[in-house]
Order: C-alpha cells, then sequence, then structure tokens
C-alpha cells in the first residue's frame, strides 16, 4: 500500500514537472523568436487607442507563472499554444528548486523582449509615418516650385510687356515733342511772314 502511494505521489510529481516544463519551453521560444502580439481571433494585431501595437500575455514572475493556463492569452495565440494548466505554487517552491529559478530568470527575460519588441516596433511606425510626411512635403515643395517658376515666367512675359509699353509711351512723347516742336517753328515763321505783309498793305 505504501509502494502504491509513493508510486502515485512520484507520478504526480513528474506530471506537475512535466507540465511545468512544457511551460518553461514554451515561454523559452517566446524570449528567442518573439512574444506574440495581442490579435484579434482572425489574427489581425490590434492596436491602442495611440495606434501601437500591443504585446498579448506572457508571465514576469514565479506567481504569473503559476497563474498562467493560456485562458489569460487572445483566442488567436490560445490556438497555438500546447494545453497548460495552472502550477501549485507551494509544490514548485518545495520540490521544484530550479525550475523555479529558471522561470524567474525567463520572466526577467521576457520583460526585456518585450521592452525590445515594443520599442523596435514603434520605431519602426514612427519612421514610415516620417517618411510617409517627408514624401508628402516633397510633393508640396515640388508643387510650390512650379508655381512659383510659372509665377516667375509670368512676372517676365509682364515685365516685358511693361517694357514694350513704356517703349511706346516714350516714343510717342519724343514724337508729341517733335511734332509741337515742328509746328511752333511753322507759327514763328508764319508770324514774321505777317509782320512783313502788313507793313507793305499799310502803305499802299
Amino acid at each position: 500500500m505504501m509502494l502504491s502511494e509513493k508510486h502515485v505521489s512520484r507520478v504526480g510529481r513528474l506530471q506537475v514537472e512535466e507540465s511545468i516544463k512544457l511551460k518553461i519551453s514554451w515561454l523559452r521560444i517566446w524570449v528567442e523568436s518573439g512574444i506574440p502580439w495581442l490579435s484579434s481571433s482572425q489574427g489581425e494585431k490590434i492596436r491602442d487607442k495611440h495606434g501601437e501595437l500591443q504585446l498579448d500575455y506572457f508571465p514576469v514572475n514565479v506567481a504569473e507563472f503559476c497563474e498562467w493556463d493560456g485562458s489569460q492569452n487572445c483566442e488567436h495565440v490560445r490556438a497555438a499554444l500546447p494545453k497548460i494548466a495552472r502550477t501549485n505554487r507551494s509544490g514548485l517552491s518545495s520540490t521544484h528548486i530550479k525550475l523555479k529559478a529558471e522561470i524567474e530568470r525567463l520572466g526577467k527575460d521576457l520583460a526585456r523582449k518585450a521592452k525590445q519588441q515594443l520599442i523596435e516596433e514603434n520605431k519602426g511606425d514612427r519612421i514610415t509615418a516620417l517618411e510617409n510626411e517627408v514624401t508628402f512635403l516633397r510633393l508640396v515643395l515640388e508643387r510650390q516650385e512650379t508655381e512659383i517658376t510659372q509665377m516667375r515666367l509670368k512676372e517676365i512675359s509682364l515685365d516685358e510687356k511693361l517694357t514694350q509699353t513704356e517703349r511706346a509711351l516714350a516714343n510717342g512723347a519724343a514724337h508729341y515733342d517733335r511734332t509741337v516742336a515742328l509746328l511752333e517753328k511753322q507759327v514763328s515763321e508764319l508770324t514774321a511772314s505777317l509782320r512783313k505783309v502788313v507793313p507793305l498793305k499799310m502803305s499802299l
């Protein structure tokens, strides 16, 4: 009877150990390959109110590891997870000291991985946004340069027309001055002639 109880206890302990190792192995994959993003059931990444991606649930300490059974994850991630279960925390602390230490180490690694992923992803989003803004500003600049060129050409055309008009006015004024001078000369000559004729008439 005692042997049977010991056997059952040993089997139960091994099952718990395998369950813990299964969860640990999955967290190792996340540390190496990346923590899953929070996604819809169709696998579309979900963004927060600021438009940034969010990471799905992952445990960062022993207590969270023990409670983690996949129910905390989104449906899309749960579909990829193996069947995992909650872990008895007291049993982990008393009989699986090495595994507990590894869980603590993995929690720290996952926290660093999460920070790295978010920084890289948000940086990528910002770079994309800045590239789009640069593209837009270039288009605006090109359009403004085209408008400025057109305005300069129009200004040149107007300057040419203004110059032509001023030249025409100047030529007209000179012609008018010459005509007036000629007429004044003619009047002067006629006046002089008239003065010569008038005394002759009076003498007759």
